[in-house]
């Protein structure tokens, strides 16, 4: 996987000047001819070194392959091939890195392809002191690190969010075992799927997400949330304790009762203060759950209003059993009311969805689907939408709270603009996600997660499967914006309020939106335990220290 053998040619001629690379002796002999390659690493590197003449030797480290920063990550991970890929640097001395194919598709693998970033390195750390010991080379050589864990950021944060960030991927993180207490104790490379797994061998549960390819690391530090969570809460209110990596390279714990300012930060922005390498999570006995499903086909879209109305009236309800869970996802044909009951079926028969079903609307055809299962089936039985290849895909989000209810006008028009407007492809969909119940028992000071007035969640997805460019295709993103407009418009209230699960580039403020009134806080455990800046893993819409938003 180490595949920073130095090219000849141009670049070679680079390696030999910088050779003795961090030394001012050594840059005094980088002349003229080098200035279009530091420029543009200058500006997209992620470094975060105070000094520029320092940040600049530094630069030049990381790019030399078997330069002083490549030679410490392969000292810091015993010089194991398997566990670090290196760029190699490519073209001549004018053209920047670029793309190194092989890097891509064996180290970085991009989730949205509209996003493509060129890491320093990707590390595979197999313990939380060997991943210390690779944060110690970044904070070193300034470089900044994202952490990975199942790689299905929106805009390839997990990627740094520009080239020459560190890359510390927990993938061998993936221990597991029981507590007497009924806990358990993870590693942060579980995929959910395997979370499930494991719990169904103990009889154990606990509200998390469906998708099982999502990496618990990421999952569980922005929120977190699953079937279960208006019965237990997000991801990130079970936890317990987590152990970390901080920004000074230390193994930290964090929770309740030591180091809590960290824990506060850990369960909702984790990715902007330090590496997590191992949660302690509380669960519960398996318990069985009836799911269902009714797929509503329609010949066009504004016929689906009436319904919605019925389906936002019936989730309004402030008396709405927590047992009860569900989503709508709406596809070029076809609405899907999915979700899930924590009982058996007589229970589930009474909550009457019936009453909301339009089966008096001739233009509507339903097909139901109703199962008794147990809980840790759930990632099996539910439809997972998003799928595990990378795409060009472009995606907006909205929270609605009780005070922000659509109005029926509000209903007619938004399947009005669905159903006129031009979308750029036949792959997209909307999705109506219900939250509050436990979620929202707690305040937003409780944890860096803050929205506890959530009452569902819109989500408005596209894929470009043409991506004739570099970038999804303008009208994917023109009826996307526009949608996502038009709700501001005509729902008093809802502003831009993002989960941080559903990253958004170009959201005006994105701090505010992820962490609301949560971001002077924030900001203060940032300047104490990353002064530098050094963990990015939400990019430029991360917490920083110097309070910039």
């Amino acid at each position: 996987m180490s595949l920073g053998n130095l090219l000849t040619g141009t670049v070679g001629t680079l390696g030999d000047v910088v050779g003795g690379i961090g030394s001012a002796a050594g840059l005094g002999g980088v002349t003229q001819p080098l200035n279009p390659l530091l420029d543009h690493v200058g500006n997209t590197l992620g470094g975060v070194v105070d000094d520029t003449l320092g940040l600049t030797n530094d630069l030049l480290g990381i790019l030399t392959p078997g330069g002083p920063f490549q030679r410490c990550i392969k000292a810091a991970l015993s010089n194991d091939a398997s566990l670090y890929g290196f760029p190699d640097i490519l073209g001549a001395v004018n053209l920047p890195v670029v793309s190194d194919l092989t890097y891509d598709l064996s180290d970085v693998h991009p989730y949205n392809l509209d996003y493509r970033y060129q890491p320093a390195a990707v590390t595979y750390p197999t313990s939380a002191q060997q991943a210390a010991t690779v944060v110690q080379c970044a904070l070193q050589f300034g470089v900044a690190i994202a952490p990975r864990t199942g790689g299905h950021g929106y805009a390839d944060f997990c990627l740094g969010g520009r080239d020459g960030a560190l890359v510390i991927d927990t993938k061998n993180l993936n221990s597991f075992r029981l507590n007497a207490d009924g806990s358990v104790t993870f590693g942060a490379g579980l995929r959910l799927r395997d979370l499930t797994d494991h719990l169904a061998s103990i009889g154990r549960t606990a509200a998390f997400g469906v998708v099982g390819d999502i990496g618990t690391g990421g999952h569980c530090t922005i929120g977190g949330l699953g079937p279960l969570s208006r019965q237990l809460g997000t991801c990130a209110d079970q936890l317990l304790s987590s152990q970390c990596v901080t920004a000074s390279g230390q193994v930290a714990t964090a929770s309740p009762y030591e180091n809590p300012d960290l824990f506060f930060a850990i369960r909702g922005a984790a990715a902007s203060f330090c590496l997590v390498t191992e949660f302690t999570l509380s669960t519960i006995p398996s318990i069985p759950v009836t799911h269902f499903q009714f797929n509503i086909t329609f010949g066009t879209v504004t016929d689906l209003a009436p319904f919605f109305i019925q389906y936002q009236n019936f989730i309004a309800q402030p008396d709405l059993p927590r047992e009860f869970s569900c989503t709508l996802t709406l596809l070029q044909d076809t609405i899907i009311f999915q979700g899930v009951y924590s009982g058996d079926v007589s229970g589930f028969d009474q909550l009457n969805l019936q009453a909301i079903l339009p089966f008096g609307n001739p233009s509507l055809q339903i097909v139901s689907k109703i199962v008794t299962t147990v809980t840790h089936d759930l990632v099996y039985a539910i439809q997972d939408i998003f799928g595990l290849l990378p795409t060009h895909f472009y995606a907006k989000n909205l929270k609605f709270t009780p005070r922000t209810l659509m109005s029926p006008a509000a209903v007619e028009a938004m399947f009005e603009y669905i159903q006129n407007t031009n979308k750029g492809t036949l792959a997209w969909f909307i999705v109506w996600d219900l939250e509050a119940g436990r979620t929202n028992d707690f305040p937003a000071s409780h944890s860096a997660y803050v929205h506890r007035d959530a009452l569902y969640y819109m989500q408005i997805y596209l894929v470009d499967l043409l991506a004739l460019s570099s970038s999804v295709n303008p009208a994917i993103k023109s009826f996307a914006n526009g949608l996502h407009a038009l709700m501001q418009q005509l729902v008093p209230g809802v502003d831009d309020a993002a989960y941080p699960g559903y990253v958004d580039p170009e959201l005006p403020a994105p701090q505010r939106a992820y962490w609301g009134v949560n971001v002077p806080y924030l900001q203060a455990v940032k300047r104490k335990w990353d002064p530098r800046n050094l963990f990015q893993g939400f990019a430029g819409q991360g917490i920083r220290a110097d309070g910039v938003l």
